[in-house]
C-alpha cells in the first residue's frame, strides 16, 4: 500500500510538473542549446520553486507572488505579449482547475449523500408505518425507562 501512495505522490508531481512546460512549450519558449528534456527540467524545477514561494509570502498576495514570478522568470523567452496569456493559462490548468473539479466532485458527492439519505429516510418510514407489536414473553422484564 506504502509502494502505491509514493508512486501516485511521484506520478501527481510529474504530472503538475508536466502543466507549464507544456503551457510554455504550446506558447513557444525554448532555452537555446537545451534538448527537449534538458527544459523539461529546468521548466520543472522553476515551477517547483515557484509553488513552494507560496509559503514564504503572506497569504494576501502569494498567489500574486507566484504569478508575477511566473511572469518574470519566463517571459524573456517567450514571444513579446504571449507572457501574460501563458501565465492566465497555466494558472487557470493547475490551481483553478483544481478548484472547479473539487467543487464539481464535492457537490455531486453531496447531491448522491442527500439522495441516498432521502431514500433511506422513505425506506424507514414506510417499515414504521407496518411495524406490528412485539410480544414479549413473561420471563422477559422490561424495565420502564420514563
Amino acid at each position: 500500500m506504502r509502494c502505491i501512495k509514493l508512486f501516485m505522490s511521484f506520478l501527481e508531481n510529474f504530472c503538475l510538473s508536466l502543466i507549464p512546460f507544456f503551457v510554455l512549450k504550446t506558447f513557444g519558449f525554448t532555452i537555446e542549446g537545451l534538448t527537449f528534456f534538458q527544459e523539461y527540467i529546468v521548466i520543472a524545477i522553476i515551477s517547483y520553486m515557484l509553488l513552494a514561494s507560496v509559503s514564504f509570502v503572506p497569504t494576501p498576495g502569494n498567489s500574486g507572488a507566484v504569478d508575477g514570478g511566473f511572469y518574470l522568470l519566463f517571459s524573456g523567452s517567450l514571444v513579446s505579449g504571449l507572457a501574460f496569456p501563458a501565465m492566465m493559462t497555466w494558472r487557470l490548468c493547475s490551481f483553478y482547475g483544481t478548484l472547479l473539479v473539487g467543487f464539481i466532485l464535492s457537490t455531486h458527492i453531496k447531491n448522491r449523500d442527500t439522495k441516498r439519505l432521502k431514500a433511506n429516510k422513505s425506506i424507514i418510514e414506510a417499515e414504521g408505518e407496518f411495524k406490528e407489536e412485539i410480544e414479549i414473553p413473561d420471563y422477559i422484564t422490561v424495565p420502564d425507562i420514563e
